[in-house]
């Protein structure tokens, strides 16, 4: 049995680690480790070693799984970046310096099942990974090689060889699990392909006295985290051919003009295009800037809309977390704006929960599209205010639980997609039109009453005490940019649910997930 090097490249980081994580100190109990290079080797059996045509098609498939691999790796590494780093004899650091890893493509000339049923000689497992005197030879020390070999029966061993010093077995299963799993969603996160990033500031430079945003005692209470939202806007006529062609030449157009809006929202929003350092109480309005990004989408936006997506393929519409994360100080807010073949688009955002919630983001986005729909040419009255931070200062606050890290990557959650046909449409809209106020009410809404007029009929503490005038904005008043209109909007007596159905007509007819 004879294993042959096909090639080797080197795999760095998809995101390049930011400059306060380029040096990563080991610890006490990572000295104690000998400082070799351990391996290991995963086998991957082919679906059915006995039928040639399985064979024939695994073989056939094996260098696409190895582009996958390639790619899922590079997207790990950022996330498991002293990885791709470098390590000095006798030191206390890596050097996080995206250097990369060797990744290396091998064909072996055999079965899979002789070594996994048989009793191989360990010469030839160790062939089946990276050279461990290859890399101990390096100054400094690579931390992690990669091989992956292809049998001639369509199998599959994945060897690697990491540097004992900053992994043992249970830490290169958590690493290994991850790769896997972002693997696994890789063919349908490829559908998603970013074409361009860019940096959009305000189009009016935030004056000085307004450099220093202060937050409040109630945004402290949000959790540090960057949520996101994807809103989709399907094409004027999906089944028209001639309408998807004209569509598609227009989604640059679309962009650009998205562009050019946001700067101009950006103006009236300054926070949001600033900086926020962890754990301080306020946000530097210094204009770095949105990051901007367009993406196209292999597929049709229909089969998001009316399908049952899973939420890696809707992750992968929405700007990266854990990259916003990183960032030291941490971005306020990131656009992402898709363009489908059909014609569609799904404008995904991510936005730090300290500085908006969702009312907040809604209210933005409204502005937003008010100064696109005017195409730059109409001055918007609508001003946001941001003096909730001089209503309820910041303060230092003890005996809080720890918050987890921000944005970590979740063990067990359960997301479900709710899907409203027609049928239920319709009926939910007869029951809001039994009111008799004879207003249209938008689809969003319907959703929303569906979704909170049973747990407001489930409460079982009387209603607070009546207001003569309130606005509804949201949890937090006044708080997060909330636009000052002229126009006091409706009226807020209770909590009853006759009053709930109309709690956000602000909100226009945004659909979104």
């Amino acid at each position: 049995m004879k294993v042959e090097i096909l090639s080797s490249k080197v795999i760095k980081p998809s995101i390049p680690t930011p400059l306060h994580l380029k040096e990563h100190k080991i610890s006490f109990l990572d000295q104690l480790a000998s400082p070799i290079h351990v391996g290991m080797v995963f086998f991957f059996l082919p679906p059915d070693s006995k039928s040639s045509t399985a064979v024939s098609n695994t073989n056939e498939n094996s260098s696409k799984t190895c582009d996958q691999l390639e790619r899922s790796l590079s997207t790990t590494l950022s996330r498991y970046y002293p990885l791709a780093g470098r390590f000095f004899k006798g030191g206390f650091v890596v050097d996080c310096n995206d250097q990369g890893v060797e990744f290396s493509r091998a064909k072996v000339s055999g079965q899979i099942a002789g070594i996994v049923r048989g009793s191989p000689e360990m010469k030839l497992i160790d062939t089946l990974v990276p050279d461990p005197f290859g890399m101990a030879r390096s100054d400094p020390w690579p931390v992690l090689a990669v091989q992956i070999n292809m049998f001639d029966c369509g199998g599959i061993a994945m060897g690697i060889r990491i540097l004992h010093t900053l992994g043992d077995v249970v830490s290169v299963l958590a690493f290994l699990k991850d790769w896997a799993s972002g693997d696994r969603a890789g063919l349908k996160q490829e559908l998603v392909e970013i074409l361009s990033s860019k940096v959009i500031k305000p189009s009016i430079p935030t004056p000085l006295h307004l450099k220093e945003h202060k937050i409040s005692f109630l945004d402290q209470l949000a959790s540090p985290i960057h949520f996101g939202m994807v809103f989709f806007f399907l094409p004027p006529d999906s089944k028209s051919s001639t309408a998807v062609s004209s569509t598609n030449e227009n989604s640059s157009k679309t962009c650009d003009q998205l562009e050019r809006s946001l700067s101009a929202t950006l103006s009236r929003y300054y926070p949001l295009a600033g900086r926020f350092f962890k754990g301080g109480f306020v946000v530097d309005c210094n204009d770095q800037g949105v990051e901007f990004s367009r993406a196209k989408v292999s597929g049709q936006i229909a089969g998001i809309v009316r399908g049952s997506p899973e939420m890696k393929l809707i992750d992968a519409l929405v700007p990266d977390p854990f990259g916003m994360a990183r960032s030291d100080p941490w971005p306020v807010l990131a656009v992402q704006i898709n363009m489908f073949n059909c014609g569609g688009i799904a404008m995904g955002i991510r936005i730090l929960h300290t500085l908006g919630d969702g009312v907040s983001v809604l209210a933005f986005l409204k502005d937003w599209a008010s100064g696109d729909r005017a195409g730059l040419k109409q001055e918007l009255v609508c001003c946001p205010s941001f003096e909730l931070g001089s209503l309820f200062p910041a303060r230092k606050l003890v005996e809080l639980k720890p918050l987890p890290p921000a944005n970590s990557p979740p063990n067990r959650l359960v997301t479900k997609c709710f899907l409203f046909d027609s049928a239920t449409i319709s009926a939910l809209k007869s029951e809001a039109g039994a009111s008799g106020s004879g207003k249209v009410i938008p689809l969003v809404d319907l959703s929303r009453l569906n979704f909170f007029s049973p747990a407001v009929e489930t409460m079982s503490f009387p209603p607070p005490p009546l207001c003569s005038h309130c606005k509804t904005v949201g949890f937090y008043p006044l708080m997060r940019g909330v636009p000052i209109e002229s126009d006091p909007g409706p009226k807020v007596k209770d909590l009853s649910h006759q009053q709930l159905r109309f709690s956000a007509p602000d909100l226009g007819d945004l659909i979104f997930a």
